[in-house]
């Protein structure tokens, strides 16, 4: 889903639908444009996916952060991390403009699709935990940082067609709507045809197609049996290239994803025959770790002394 909103054109209209009105009147959208990078966490990649905006406000140049979680229950303090992820970008800021006097503005918002609705704080205050009776005293002193939210739980499927996208950016939430919710894609996915039909048929859309829908293999485990033919009846295709693909790519995440948590348990097991029992954090960084890294530190179990020596940079 990144690579299809890291084009504007399709990016332009959801962030407009995320903004108070009054602050997206006075944009000049012709001005958007993907800033490179992330600022996300490298043991938090698998997780979050983030894309930042750069667009001018009455000439001025100004921020949008997009942030998104890749699984199914909402983080109680992905405030906290956007934040963190918004400072880290202003301090590179800060860097390629010495002689500057103001940062510039910084607009957050959380594309939310998880499997029940937004819950969390969507304000950095309300995850400080101050006295009811001290608030009036203390909160002057915490950091002001809110966030906009599009909670694609919340939306019903009427009115996520009723927005004004362009085709392959309306497909993509859906996906995204659903892609935890296998039944409610294939019950929804009748109602979608005609924009499925339609980014099929347009340039390059049976490429987007394709990678749209393998995100869902991404994120769910669902018989290649059930979806793809539902999709391809979609498409009034029997037989193509794209549901081929997909199908392939799903098995071959079933095999990839069986050796990767193969490895995770061989590492676990290895670091509690030679230095004990495994610490919390030891645990949480092998879980969060990327498969190159689960290798890198097999290899070096070998010859290491210390767990140091192990999970060195």
């Amino acid at each position: 889903m990144r690579a299809v909103f890291s084009h504007p054109e399709h990016a332009r209209d959801e962030l407009k639908f995320i903004l108070p009105k009054e602050i997206a009147s006075q944009l000049d959208w012709s001005t958007l444009k993907l800033v490179p990078g992330t600022f996300v966490d490298d043991a938090l990649q698998a997780n979050y996916s983030d894309l930042l905006y750069s667009v001018k406000l009455q000439e001025k140049e100004c921020f949008i952060y997009l942030l998104w979680e890749h699984q199914s229950s909402p983080d109680r303090f992905l405030i906290f991390r956007e934040l963190k992820y918004v400072v880290r970008f202003l301090d590179e800021w800060l860097t390629d403009h010495p002689d500057a006097t103001h940062l510039p503005i910084v607009i957050p918002m959380v594309l939310a699709h998880g499997s029940r609705a937004w819950s969390c704080p969507l304000s950095f205050e309300e995850l400080i935990n101050i006295p009811e009776e001290l608030k009036p005293s203390v909160l002057k002193y915490v950091p002001c940082f809110q966030v906009l939210i599009d909670d694609l739980y919340r939306e019903t499927d009427d009115g996520l067609r009723a927005r004004t996208l362009s085709t392959l950016a309306a497909v993509a939430l859906w996906c995204l709507k659903n892609a935890f919710n296998t039944p409610e894609l294939l019950k929804t996915v009748v109602h979608w045809r005609m924009l499925l039909r339609a980014l099929h048929n347009s340039n390059g859309g049976a490429d987007w197609l394709q990678r749209v829908f393998l995100y869902i293999t991404a994120v769910h485990d669902d018989p290649t049996e059930t979806v793809l033919p539902t999709i391809a009846k979609s498409l009034e295709v029997e037989e193509n290239q794209e549901m081929a693909t997909i199908q392939d790519r799903w098995i071959e995440k079933g095999v990839k994803k069986g050796l990767e948590q193969g490895q995770r348990a061989t590492l676990h097991q290895l670091l509690r025959r030679k230095f004990g029992n495994e610490a919390e954090d030891v645990k949480g960084r092998v879980e969060n770790a990327t498969p190159t890294e689960v290798t890198t530190w097999l290899d070096r179990l070998l010859f290491a002394t210390t767990l140091e020596e192990v999970f060195s940079p």
